[in-house]
């Protein structure tokens, strides 16, 4: 790959509750990765490059112990 260009838009919302709970996130992550066209080669889309990701995220502390969790959805 000689030239490659990325742009994307990522989202995020962050709940804490005011005493005890898990802390969770949701995130989504929108990507239009291309790899450019050059000599003989035509625009085309990056391998391994998902278009869309949504996490969720969760975690757990109680004093000096946190147990967390995460849960990914990739399309293309």
């Amino acid at each position: 790959m000689t030239r490659a260009r990325l742009v994307g838009l990522d989202l995020a919302v962050t709940a804490t509750p005011p005493v005890g709970g898990p802390h969770t996130t949701l995130s989504y992550t929108f990507l239009h990765a291309r790899e450019l066209a050059h000599d003989t080669v035509p625009e085309r889309p990056l391998a391994f490059r998902p278009r869309h990701l949504l996490t969720l995220s969760a975690d757990y502390q109680r004093g000096a112990i946190g147990v967390g969790g995460d849960f990914r959805y990739t399309a293309a």
